[in-house]
């Protein structure tokens, strides 16, 4: 039996349990805001979205920055670096279309003799004009088109008028013969023939004056089959080298990796290497700006439709002037 004494404890305790509130578990989640706990996870879930964005967007940078390089300045490919692509659209069934799309580097497919007398044929008939206002000079034998400030003039009446006779130049037959040479290589990595050159087919001059036009902008990822619109292969020529007669400049294919960012495949220019590819969306390409220097190339447009052929050049007229472009004029004071 409980004695007074415990039983007055007792009773003190059961009093003052009375008296102190009671926190049922429902009703304090009953009562609690919603709003905080929910706040929580949407802090969290935009924590977690701008991360992957930040992330997304680095690694877009450090890729097309850094990238991988397909050929090196500091390499030598004596057989053809080939790099195999999926065909960004289904081909035709014939000789002249290839079913593995692609690209490759090919070193020395000429002497350094023959990339002088490239050079000096480019360098002596583009004396004739101030060349381009911004950046880029362009020279195209077959149509006769060559920058002129921020428009282009047609070359051989100037020539002509200065009585420059560019069929006796010592690096005209190179230039023919190097034609020849490219489009060989080009079938053989390839494994296709009935090879047509097409236009525009053209040397470059790049230095790093600032661009006036938007076609002085030349840094810009582009595909040649839209661009040009008779491409289906492309080749360059390089008659520089990168870090060496340049900076900045270099190649670059924009390329697709695992993680769905885009990635870059860079090209570094050496004189006498070939570089050729499928013109499709497949070799989505830019040129990184030059930074100082002078880069020189040429560039070689191939088609397998024969309506869309250009020929050689003769050395005293156009052979074709549908690469001419429109707003063509002949300068005055240069003339």
């Amino acid at each position: 039996m409980p004695s007074r004494r415990a039983s007055a404890a007792k009773s003190k305790a059961n009093s003052e349990d009375a008296a102190a509130p009671r926190y049922h578990t429902k009703t304090y989640e009953k009562h609690t805001p919603a709003f905080k706990f929910m706040s929580g996870r949407l802090f969290s879930n935009i924590f977690i979205f701008l991360g992957a964005v930040v992330t997304a967007v680095y690694v877009e940078r450090h890729f097309r920055a850094k990238g991988v390089t397909l050929a090196s300045v500091d390499a030598h490919y004596a057989d053809a670096e080939f790099v195999a692509k999926e065909c960004a659209s289904p081909m035709p069934a014939t000789p002249c279309y290839t079913q593995q799309c692609g690209r490759f580097v090919l070193d020395d497919i000429i002497s350094v003799e023959d990339v002088k007398a490239l050079r000096t044929l480019a360098s002596d008939i583009m004396q004739v004009s101030p060349g381009g206002s911004g950046g880029p000079t362009i020279l195209d034998l077959h149509s006769g088109a060559l920058s002129y400030k921020e428009s282009f003039i047609n070359v051989y009446p100037v020539l002509k008028k200065r009585d420059i006779a560019i069929a006796d130049h010592p690096g005209f037959e190179v230039y023919r013969r190097t034609r020849e040479r490219v489009q060989q290589q080009l079938e053989k990595a390839f494994a296709v023939s009935d090879l047509y050159l097409t236009k525009p087919t053209f040397f470059s001059r790049i230095t790093n004056k600032t661009a006036l036009t938007e076609h002085d902008e030349y840094w810009h990822d582009h595909v040649d089959r839209v661009t040009y619109g008779s491409f289906d292969y492309t080749c360059l020529l390089y008659l520089s080298t990168y870090s060496q007669h340049f900076e900045g400049g270099r190649f670059a294919f924009n390329d697709k990796d695992w993680t769905t960012q885009k990635h870059t495949m860079f090209v570094e220019p050496v004189k006498g290497r070939l570089s050729c590819f499928t013109s499709g969306l497949e070799n989505s390409h830019r040129v990184e700006q030059v930074t100082a220097g002078t880069r020189m190339a040429l560039t070689y447009g191939f088609t397998c439709k024969q309506a869309q052929s250009i020929a050689d050049p003769s050395g005293d007229a156009a052979t074709t002037d549908a690469a001419v472009p429109d707003h063509i004029e002949q300068p005055k004071t240069e003339a």
